[in-house]
């Protein structure tokens, strides 16, 4: 008969408290293992910091919502897990990124283009805190839309721990007559600002972005030209990818390269996917690869969706759209991604799509929520 009591069984042979000792250490050995997988878990959630999933969208997964331009102009902070709305603001009119527990975002004055005007925002109730301005370089105009021949970008940077705001202007020859010789059909300026917190004002900085600090194993292999994708940084590891066999070759395959992030260790080269495919395309925080294989020719969803993870190497889903990539994150059992505005036929009826966030479950291709973004892309009459 079985005891049941807190007594170690003797028998033959048997030392008094030695199953018990066995028992004690496969205990031992399984809360190790929890407490390896915990904290595997926890620090790859620690590294979920906010990022940029396309200018004038900043995610932030610790706090589970996403900062967005509304159509009609200001901003909105919106939940990830139902795309509700927690809270609006006039104040801004375009989120750039998050400090610590504050909203950075640009607001647009029309009188005022000749200076980049910055509000930080309370991220948690959306209320306004403080508010900076900074004369840009002449002919330079801090604009949201598009222009002709003219496009204006603030985005962020992180330098030696401090956050960046870098503008762009980019200016492109637009004239119904050929440039004259030597003109350049593209003219790119650039600049950084910086906070000067004693002084309450936005200061100038060196604009060369800094080099990615990959360690040495990491950058000698990038260095070997061998890369399709990456390196990147993907949770608590260091990411790429390498074609084997060519693109679109049946028997092509794509490796997955992985490094540790603290100290550049090579981990085990891992088999990604395997079969011809129309190209990869990293997500916005770098975790999550997606491979694009044509699913079916001229049919409104078109294309399929590899999900795959860079951090482990596993799948994480599939789904069928119309787009063949596009700016993406997966959060949880979905993704969320930018849809581009689009018009077609249905019937004798012409469908007028806008651009928005939409939320797809993987595999099932449901649609969780949507919400239509402002498009800031130039879409009217071109000159002659």
């Amino acid at each position: 008969m079985r005891r049941r009591s807190g007594a170690a069984p003797q028998g033959p042979g048997e030392r008094a408290g030695a199953p018990v000792a066995r028992r004690a250490g496969r205990w031992r050995r399984r809360v190790t293992l929890v407490v390896v997988g915990w904290a595997l878990a926890w620090s790859s959630a620690a590294t979920q910091e906010a990022f940029e999933l396309t200018l004038g969208v900043v995610v932030d997964p610790a706090d589970g919502a996403l900062y967005a331009m509304r159509p009609e102009g200001g901003l909105e902070k919106i939940s990830l897990a139902s795309g509700s709305v927690l809270w609006t603001s006039d104040e801004a009119d375009q989120p750039v990124a998050l400090d610590g527990d504050r909203l950075v975002a640009q607001v647009i004055r029309p009188g005022a283009l000749s200076r980049l005007h910055v509000v930080l925002l309370d991220a948690a109730a959306g209320r306004l805190e403080e508010s900076f301005s900074v004369t840009l370089p002449a002919g330079v105009r801090a604009t949201l839309d598009e222009a002709i021949g003219r496009r204006f970008e603030l985005t962020s940077r992180r330098s030696t721990g401090k956050l960046e705001l870098v503008w762009t202007q980019t200016e492109r020859y637009a004239q119904g007559v050929a440039p004259g010789a030597g003109a350049p059909p593209e003219t790119l300026r650039r600049g950084a600002l910086q906070w000067d917190r004693q002084a309450g004002e936005l200061v100038a900085v060196e604009n060369a972005p800094p080099a990615p600090a990959w360690p040495p194993s990491v950058e000698a292999w990038r260095a070997a030209g061998r890369s399709a994708v990456g390196p990147v940084a993907a949770g608590v590891v260091i990411a790429a990818t390498e074609v084997v066999g060519g693109q679109t070759a049946p028997d092509s395959r794509i490796i997955l390269k992985r490094w540790q992030r603290s100290g550049g260790e090579p981990l085990p080269d891992h088999e990604l996917f395997r079969g011809p495919h129309l190209l990869q395309f990293p997500s916005a925080d770098g975790r999550h690869l997606l491979v694009t294989q044509r699913h079916a020719r001229g049919e409104a969803e078109e294309y399929e969706w590899s999900l795959l993870s860079l951090e482990t190497g596993e799948s994480v889903g599939r789904l069928r759209h119309r787009q063949a990539h596009s700016p993406f994150f997966v959060d949880d059992d979905h993704v969320v991604l930018i849809e581009r505005p689009f018009g077609r036929r249905s019937g004798e009826e012409w469908e007028e799509s806008p651009r928005r966030l939409h939320a797809i479950v993987l595999g099932s291709g449901s649609s969780v929520w949507e919400r239509t973004l402002r498009s800031t892309q130039l879409r009217g009459p071109m000159p002659p």
